[in-house]
């Protein structure tokens, strides 16, 4: 396999994407769960985190009228690639080596800021006086 094939097989299955949303989502599930036991509560289902990012992803996207469309649309794809570079570039000992074992810390930490960015864009692009505070 070549290098960029597998560096994509390693984070989106093990120990990549799939597999630290199955466990995050997991472990979120149980941390309410163990919540609302500390306070006398039933709490929600253990599923409660999927049911929740399945109801997330069904919502429609409303875009404000005096919005810059594009930079509002484009800013989480910039700010996901940027984090799935960053992935690209860590090693796991023993299963993955990096991608190209050319990322050290550095690049690392000039790639982190690319998402903070991207979703700073996106909400001074909803032309919204809060959106422009927070940029």
């Amino acid at each position: 396999m070549s290098d960029i094939l597998l560096a994509v097989v390693h984070m989106c299955i093990f120990p990549g994407g799939v597999f630290a949303l199955a466990v995050g989502m997991l472990f979120k599930g149980i941390d309410r769960r163990v919540e609302a036991r500390l306070q006398r509560r039933v709490g929600p289902p253990l599923v409660q985190p999927w049911l929740d990012v399945a109801k997330l992803l069904t919502k429609e996207t409303l875009i404000p009228r005096t919005a810059c469309r594009s930079a509002f649309l484009l800013a989480p794809v910039v700010g996901f690639t940027g984090m799935a570079v960053c992935a690209a570039f860590i090693p796991v000992p023993g299963v993955f080596q990096g991608l190209f074992n050319m990322g050290d810390l550095l690049v690392l930490f000039y790639l982190l800021p690319i998402p903070a960015i991207a979703m700073m864009l996106g909400g001074s692009a909803s032309s919204s006086p809060f959106g422009a505070v927070g940029f």
